[in-house]
């Protein structure tokens, strides 16, 4: 169990940097005008209450977790909360990491002096 915990956060924490590491490099291009601006939707109101914000948070913090600790907790079967936890951090590095690597991949077209 502990071995699934460490993966699940590393997951998480992997999916965090390859975010931000697009955002920057994004931002830096957008800075040079290589490419269009980038408008980060989750944050505006219009689209607070899209399906894909939902989506990020129910299976989290905002959502489902805190019941399922507390019953978990209380049955004694906290292990539940780790594997549930593994299979979202797990599956969602896959379909994040595939996500922002298929972005990226546009700067490749990119003319090589706009790459320095």
């Amino acid at each position: 169990m502990i071995f699934l915990g460490a993966t699940a956060s590393s997951c998480d924490t992997l999916v965090r940097l390859i975010y931000q590491k697009y955002q920057n490099v994004a931002n830096d291009l957008a800075a040079k005008n290589i490419i269009p601006p980038h408008r980060e939707k989750r944050n505006e109101h219009e689209y607070s209450g899209s399906l894909r914000v939902k989506l990020e948070q129910w299976p989290g913090l905002g959502g489902i977790l805190p019941p399922m600790l507390l019953v978990c907790a209380v049955l004694n079967a906290l292990d539940i909360v780790i594997i549930y936890m593994a299979l979202y951090y797990c599956t969602g590095a896959a379909v994040f990491i595939t996500w922002y690597t298929i972005k990226a991949m546009h700067f490749r077209h990119l003319p090589m002096e706009s790459q320095k």
